[in-house]
């Protein structure tokens, strides 16, 4: 495969560190550092490729192929924008996504995000059926960054809703209340929340059935 990067940044070195620092991604700054210009650090940076393959494994079997993917990130760390959209194939299985977020370090080991669009398609066994997902409006999210190796990572999230389409008629929402999740050494995964399923199809039973099955007649 191939793929096509470019990258543009303006502002001083120094101010890129103090941006790290400030947002806790850097533990300590250089003694010797230059005092602070008047132009931020900033950076315009993107990545695409119309094929490309991974391989997560030695086998032909772990190859994933890449397609028209592109991933940019713009700004600072004190207001960033940053897209991916992706399609991939593994095997006989499809998956697509469209994600746009904008984030900014709001304090030491803490940043705030909006995620702006959320789009997923994806083909599911057994029958190879297409699925989409989209959410349907911005979901505000906070994610606070372990301080030491003993305090967790915490991620908290608004109200959200997700609506879900299969291969038969007919559309499902998924919402939830705001979110916390917190994950820490040794104590595993907490989340708390609450939340609804609406207008779930019972025909997308049929979408997980082999067709095997499906070709059996009903006996009841």
């Amino acid at each position: 495969g191939s793929a096509n990067a470019s990258l543009r940044f303006s502002g001083g070195y120094a101010d890129a560190l103090r941006q790290l620092h400030q947002a806790g991604l850097l533990a300590k700054l250089p003694g010797n550092l230059p005092s602070k210009g008047a132009q931020a650090f900033t950076v315009d940076a993107l990545v695409s490729t119309p094929a490309l393959t991974v391989r997560t494994g030695p086998d032909a079997a772990d190859a994933w192929q890449l397609r028209d993917t592109r991933a940019s990130v713009k700004g600072s760390l004190s207001q960033l924008q940053a897209e991916l959209r992706t399609e991939a194939k593994h095997g006989e299985q499809t998956m697509g996504g469209d994600l746009a977020i904008n984030a900014s370090a709001s304090g030491a080991n803490q940043w705030k995000a909006t995620v702006r669009r959320l789009q997923a398609a994806a083909t599911l066994p057994p029958q190879q059926r297409n699925w989409k997902a989209a959410l349907q409006q911005p979901l505000e999210l906070t994610v606070r960054l372990p301080g030491t190796t003993q305090a967790p990572l915490q991620v908290s999230t608004g109200a959200g809703q997700l609506q879900v389409s299969g291969p038969e008629a007919g559309n499902a929402k998924i919402a939830w209340q705001p979110l916390q999740l917190s994950l820490a050494n040794g104590q595993g995964l907490q989340l708390q929340s609450t939340g609804t399923l609406q207008g779930l199809p019972l025909r997308w039973v049929r979408a997980f059935q082999s067709k095997e099955a499906q070709a059996q007649p009903n006996n009841t």
